[in-house]
């Protein structure tokens, strides 16, 4: 009990932690070319909307988690060995993301396009795991 209890603590506080993220403040070149200055401003505005969607998939998220934990709680029986490790799983899949929610704002534009790709499936990946952990209690 104590472990199932722990457990739950920790995915909380973990989850909640997406919302509280510091998005960083974006450095702004010196550059006085005007076509840069654009791609520039593109990327700037990208970033905004991608951590603005994440923002919103990550609270949606958390929405899950308190029904997941409430689930637990009222469950009678100890977690099975399967469910530990499902719920470890997702732990690791929210650490990968919440270490990605950090560079939204300091991934090149070189890599901007990759990096977004990458992060939306993570978080559809994280979704979509909860989802069926979520149907399996």
């Amino acid at each position: 009990m104590l472990l199932k209890r722990s457990l739950l603590s920790v995915i909380m506080i973990s989850f909640f932690a997406f919302t509280a993220c510091n998005t960083g403040q974006q450095k702004e070149g010196d550059s006085g070319d005007k076509e840069n200055q654009e791609v520039s401003d593109k990327l700037k505005k990208e970033r905004k909307e991608l951590q603005e969607k994440a923002n919103e998939r990550l609270a949606s998220i958390n929405e899950k988690v308190i029904e997941l934990n409430k689930k637990i709680e009222s469950q009678s029986e100890a977690l099975s060995e399967e469910q530990e490790q499902q719920l470890e799983d997702l732990q690791e899949q929210r650490k990968k993301v919440n270490e990605q929610l950090y560079e939204i704002q300091n991934t090149s534009e070189e890599n901007w396009e990759e990096f977004k790709e990458g992060f939306n499936k993570e978080l559809e990946k994280l979704k979509s795991d909860i989802d069926k952990i979520l149907d399996e209690f």
